[in-house]
Order: C-alpha cells, then sequence, then structure tokens
C-alpha cells in the first residue's frame, strides 16, 4: 500500500473529474460509487474505457487522450 499526502481541495476536483467522466463516457451501463475499507474510494464504470495506445501515458503530466 502507499501513503498519499493530499490537498483536500485538489482531491474533490480529481474525484469529480473521475465522475465527470464516467457520467460522460457511460452512454449505456452503470456507474458505481462506493467505499472500501482503510479510507478507499472506488469510482467504475462500463463506459468506452481508455484506449490501449493511451494507457501507457496516462499519468503523464498533462495527458489528454483521444477521447
Amino acid at each position: 500500500m502507499l501513503d498519499v499526502w493530499f490537498d483536500p481541495r485538489q482531491m474533490q476536483k480529481v474525484v469529480n473529474n473521475l465522475v465527470s467522466n464516467a457520467i460522460k463516457y457511460t452512454n449505456k451501463g452503470k456507474i458505481s460509487i462506493y467505499p472500501l475499507e482503510n479510507k478507499k474510494l472506488v469510482i467504475e464504470d462500463t463506459g468506452i474505457g481508455i484506449s490501449k495506445e493511451d494507457i501507457p501515458r496516462i499519468f503523464d503530466k498533462g495527458f489528454t487522450g483521444y477521447n
């Protein structure tokens, strides 16, 4: 497990972005948001996903994928 220190306002922006993208790219299917033990949050959807070409770059600063 990795301990992470964060600014609550910035974390709120991250969560809002994840939920917004889940809604934006899930025309059919479902979006689930639920807590796990140890203060973990799960946001998952059945949307279009991330293209295979973009996956290696998703953590690159400033990277935005094709979609």
